[in-house]
């Protein structure tokens, strides 16, 4: 995931949830010059193999 924050920071967005693990696998939001926020997941296979 941090080479998405990297690349979206050169491209003129903003870190407004800072990359960090989370339940479901890795997480950050980032705030992009247009004023869109988004929220990207990366998510961590189960053991079921989801």
């Amino acid at each position: 995931m941090r080479p998405y924050c990297d690349r979206l920071v050169a491209a003129g967005a903003e870190i407004v949830f800072p990359l960090q693990e989370v339940p479901t696998g890795a997480a950050f939001n980032a705030g992009h010059p247009d004023g869109t926020v988004v929220e990207y997941v990366h998510h961590r296979p189960t053991p079921q193999g989801g």
